[in-house]
């Protein structure tokens, strides 16, 4: 009883102080960025908010990208074609360059994304380790039991099922790809063992 209350006090700290539905709330990542090497936080502290990056990023290539379409037509319009040539070039490797540093941003977000959501996974499922090991004994000691009351049968199968359906909400956090589907997921498992415990 008192490990659940525990562990749903820790998945509720969790929840509202770091990561709320943390997909969604990108803005609260963080980078410090020193040429390639971008380092990824949820401190403050420790450079920009990295969708701002990405903004300014993305709000300079559609300049440079209407720079080469206006060049473009100069030259289509054989206009000094041999002035504007190199200078097209030039805009698109600036245009290349930024698109490199804002995919860079991205993939660096969604890395350290996985790798947060990898280490909650870790910590919520080793907390949980053991009741997860008393649900599957007692699903294989219920499905042993049988020659019962019918009174009682109707009982049985229903906490049966719980217990199923809470492994299964365990085997669901296992596999969670993403911290909305993680969020969902514990708050089944946090509904199921309290219907357990209520029986």
């Amino acid at each position: 009883m008192h490990s659940r209350k525990k562990l749903f006090i820790l998945w509720f700290l969790v929840l509202t102080t770091m990561w709320v539905s943390f997909w969604y709330y990108e803005d609260d990542l963080y980078c410090h960025i020193e040429d390639n090497n971008i380092k990824i936080s949820l401190n403050k502290h420790d450079g920009g908010k990295c969708t701002e990056y990405v903004k300014y990023l993305e709000q300079k290539m559609k300049v440079v990208y209407k720079d080469i379409l206006t060049i473009q037509w100069y030259i289509n319009k054989r206009q000094d074609a041999w002035y504007w040539r190199p200078i097209k070039e030039e805009k698109m490797r600036l245009l290349n360059n930024l698109q490199k540093r804002r995919l860079n941003i991205l993939i660096n977000m969604r890395t350290f994304e996985n790798n947060l959501l990898a280490k909650f996974k870790e910590l919520f499922l080793a907390k949980i380790q053991t009741q997860k090991e008393k649900l599957e004994k007692a699903i294989i000691t219920i499905d042993a039991l049988s020659g019962t009351s019918e009174s009682s049968k109707a009982g049985i199968e229903k906490y049966s099922q719980l217990a199923k359906d809470t492994l299964n909400t365990i085997r669901g956090i296992e596999n969670a790809k993403t911290f909305t589907r993680f969020n969902k997921i514990v708050k089944d498992y946090l509904y199921f063992t309290k219907q357990l415990e209520w029986k």
